[in-house]
């Protein structure tokens, strides 16, 4: 299963009610745990491209008998570059297996995804049946403002009544750390989320969070 290891988690809560043997692989970690679980024998194996393709190159991880293929957040897949890497753990896996292929958009790049990979593909859509049901019940504000005052505008609202848990999204991580070090400097509780940081302060990151 190519995927980010933030889905992990929750998979990894069901694996001990039903007792399946759950792996999770990524960079950043140790080989040899890994490994020696590999070489114990697992159910089900989670990873980043990257580290799966590391782990099949050595010979610890074989690909021939997967009898489920699923491919996680298949859009930030290919906005990261990741498909090569994608294909070349598509081409070691059994072509007759079980296809599953998750995304919240259907860019160019997943629809040729699914057509190369999928046979009889059937989509299916998570959605209410009331169609466009979110946009009407949130209301959506637009400031328009220059660079040099969105950080003093962020704050502000910040400081909004009723205002609760808030996520800001940013363009880059620079962006993003700059966004987070003036609302600490301002006296909010914040913290920058990115591929910058290491996949251990991220988790740490990620479990404080949690429990906010």
């Amino acid at each position: 299963m190519p995927s980010g290891v933030g889905g992990a988690g929750s998979l990894a809560g069901r694996s001990t009610v039903r007792k399946v043997r759950l792996l999770t692989v990524y960079g950043g970690r140790a080989y040899e745990p890994q490994v020696e679980m590999l070489r114990t024998g697992v159910d089900v194996v989670v990873g980043t491209p990257g580290r799966l393709l590391d782990l099949a190159d050595q010979g610890h991880l074989d690909l021939g008998h997967v009898k489920v293929l699923v491919l996680d957040e298949a859009d930030k897949m290919l906005d990261l570059g990741f498909l090569p890497d994608v294909e070349k753990i598509v081409g070691l896996t059994p072509e007759l297996r079980q296809t599953m292929l998750f995304s919240a958009t259907m860019p160019a790049g997943v629809v040729g995804l699914a057509r190369r990979y999928m046979r009889h593909p059937l989509n299916v859509r998570a959605e209410s049946a009331e169609e466009n049901q979110t946009v009407p019940a949130t209301a959506q504000f637009v400031y328009r403002a220059h660079a040099l005052d969105k950080d003093e505008i962020i704050a502000r609202l910040l400081q909004a009544e009723g205002r609760g848990l808030t996520m800001i999204f940013c363009r880059t991580n620079p962006h993003e750390q700059r966004i987070a070090d003036g609302l600490l400097d301002r006296g909010f509780t914040a913290a920058p989320v990115h591929d910058g940081l290491g996949q251990g302060a991220r988790l740490g990151l990620a479990g404080h969070l949690r429990l906010q």
